[in-house]
């Protein structure tokens, strides 16, 4: 027994409880009507969205994940020869097609074309520039080469001689340049002006030492207010360059006479012959690393032809035109060529389709958590239907 008795008093005199009792009743915990609100309230198009993509990307993945990877063979490509094969078929494919097209132009050619008179007019100046040049080449080798003899300057001593003559012409363009200063004079008009201002002048002082310190004014010998009468003095100005341009005869041009030839036929052939020449000779600028150098280009009329049809088009097609075509058929049909009202449609059409792509996935992923939860699919899916609704 306790000290204070089972159910005594304390030191204090308060009582002690007595033993837990259990309750009756539990507490049933209930949501929240805000809760069930929200899980009952519509979800918003970013929500569907966002779930629809999640389960795109899953099923997707899932696909990745159920495919293993598995190498390729090693091509035959990488230990068989077969650029050469493609060189030699290449070749034979350019053969080939060059004599299809030259035995379809033959049948497309009408009558009555000037082509084979140009083509004849043409391989007849070949022939005639290649004849002039295997004669001057001819020449060129037919001339033997001759030695020129050994010049006397380098066996004899000849540079006091030189010197002799450099001093001979110093004094000589001395002498001569002297003389021409003093027989230097300045043109007639120069020197007929220097004349009368000197005659003015020594009037002018003859006039000045007379009438010194008489405070009267002079002008050269003539009265004050006297002007001059430039009319006359025009007109004999222009009567002196006359007569001096009637004393000098005028230049007569000529032309350049560089070459002689015996008529105007050799003439004419000479210069067919030196343009053919240089056609074939002259170096190429232009494409300095070129195999061929410069093609020559021989300019004809072209051939008379029958229209061609769009079967005899496609027929002449090479693959680089046929893959040029498809690429351009491609394009067109991904909209590169559309106006803004086709790019507006083919975009509504892109996002339509994805919708319905997003929507598909969405609904397949709900099937399979439905049908691992072991609930009825088709009525949760009809309730979820109506409920979108």
């Amino acid at each position: 027994m306790h000290y204070l008795g089972e159910y005594g008093t304390h030191g204090d005199g308060m009582a002690r409880p007595r033993g837990m009792r259990a309750s009756s009743s539990h507490v049933k915990p209930q949501p929240f009507s805000f809760e069930e609100r929200q899980q009952m309230k519509k979800k918003s198009i970013m929500q569907e969205r966002m779930e629809q993509d999640l389960a795109l990307r899953a099923e997707k993945e899932a696909l990745e994940l159920q495919g293993g990877f598995k190498a390729k063979p090693l091509p035959r490509s990488t230990i068989e020869p077969r650029y050469l094969y493609m060189l030699e078929e290449a070749q034979f494919q350019r053969e080939q097609n060059i004599a299809k097209r030259k035995a379809r132009l033959q049948l497309m050619e009408k009558p009555f074309s000037f082509w084979h008179r140009s083509k004849a007019a043409i391989e007849a100046k070949d022939d005639m520039a290649a004849r002039a040049r295997e004669r001057r080449a001819e020449a060129y080798r037919m001339r033997g080469f001759r030695a020129k003899p050994v010049p006397r300057s380098t066996s004899e001593a000849r540079y006091h001689l030189m010197e002799a003559a450099d001093q001979r012409r110093r004094s000589a363009r001395k002498h001569a340049a002297f003389n021409k200063w003093t027989e230097a004079r300045l043109p007639p008009r120069m020197q007929k002006w220097q004349e009368i201002a000197e005659q003015h002048k020594e009037a002018d002082e003859q006039a000045r030492a007379r009438s010194k310190f008489k405070f009267q004014p002079s002008a050269g010998g003539k009265r004050l207010g006297h002007v001059p009468d430039f009319n006359s003095m025009h007109d004999k100005f222009r009567e002196e360059l006359v007569m001096v341009k009637k004393g000098r005869e005028p230049t007569k041009p000529e032309p350049f006479r560089l070459h002689k030839y015996r008529n105007a036929d050799d003439r004419l052939r000479r210069t067919y012959v030196d343009i053919a020449l240089d056609e074939t000779n002259l170096p190429e600028q232009r494409w300095p690393f070129s195999k061929h150098g410069r093609q020559k280009v021989n300019p004809a009329a072209k051939p008379a032809m029958v229209p061609m049809t769009e079967t005899d088009l496609r027929r002449m097609e090479t693959s680089a035109q046929y893959q040029r075509r498809m690429a351009v058929k491609k394009q067109k049909d991904l909209g590169q060529y559309d106006d803004k009202e086709g790019r507006e449609r083919r975009i509504q059409e892109k996002r339509m389709q994805e919708a319905e792509h997003r929507a598909q996935a969405w609904v397949h992923a709900q099937r399979r958590i439905l049908e691992a939860r072991g609930a009825d699919v088709e009525k949760e899916m009809d309730e979820a239907e109506a409920m979108g609704a």
